[in-house]
């Protein structure tokens, strides 16, 4: 389909500005009280929420927790579980609810393919068919991008990937939360080991084209 490029006046701009700041269904809570408070309510249709941590330091259950904070019978959530099958992400889950309340979630998920083009394509196709309330990705490093360029390093593709979905984020009004692995230089360094940015793995342009970046600490 062929794109049409549009100018927007600058009264368009601030009129749709207010608009989305009055619209209730432009803040997506995330019911996490302390979270709420730093995103200002919650997260916006169109972010790009990335949270950042090492393994085991609880980021899919983080990352799930602020999807299920939205998810009702009216809006689905979709999970893209890369690291793990639909049926294991139920099993933990259930660590947490117990059976009826699981059959109850509205969760739509993707675990058969790491392609990115793939993926897009159905997390399209799941937006025209339901209401989207937000979509996880579990996680960023573990998708395929483009193969056509050969000569792309691996940083490019994932900035590549991490662009793909900040306008997906934005084409659809939803929020898209996708986790991603810091690298172990984070755990080397002195001084209470606090994560940084640039501990994100191959992160190239993941915290420019992120809207918030929550990076996950564990207290010793």
């Amino acid at each position: 389909s062929h794109h049409q490029a549009e100018l927007v006046t600058q009264a368009q701009a601030i009129a749709s500005a207010e608009e989305a700041r009055k619209s209730p269904s432009a803040v997506h809570p995330t019911k996490i009280a302390p979270l709420d408070e730093l995103l200002n309510g919650g997260l916006r249709a169109g972010q790009l929420v990335v949270v950042g941590g090492r393994p085991g330091s609880g980021k899919s259950v983080l990352m799930m927790q602020m999807l299920l904070g939205n998810v009702s019978a009216a809006q689905a959530g979709l999970v893209v579980s890369l690291e793990m099958l639909a049926r294991e992400m139920v099993d933990r889950l259930s660590k947490r609810y117990k059976l009826e309340e699981l059959a109850a979630l509205n969760l739509r998920y993707i675990d058969s393919t790491s392609n990115l083009a793939a993926i897009l394509a159905l997390i399209k196709v799941t937006a025209q068919r339901m209401n989207l309330c937000g979509v996880v990705v579990d996680y960023l490093q573990l998708m395929k991008g483009d193969d056509s360029n050969k000569n792309s390093n691996r940083e490019q593709e994932i900035s590549y990937i991490s662009r793909s979905l900040k306008s997906l984020a934005k084409e659809l009004a939803i929020p898209i939360m996708a986790l991603a692995q810091l690298n172990r230089e984070s755990e080397k360094r002195g001084g209470g080991k606090m994560p940084m940015l640039s501990d994100l793995r191959e992160s190239g342009s993941i915290e420019q084209d992120a809207d918030v970046v929550a990076l996950l600490v564990r207290e010793e």
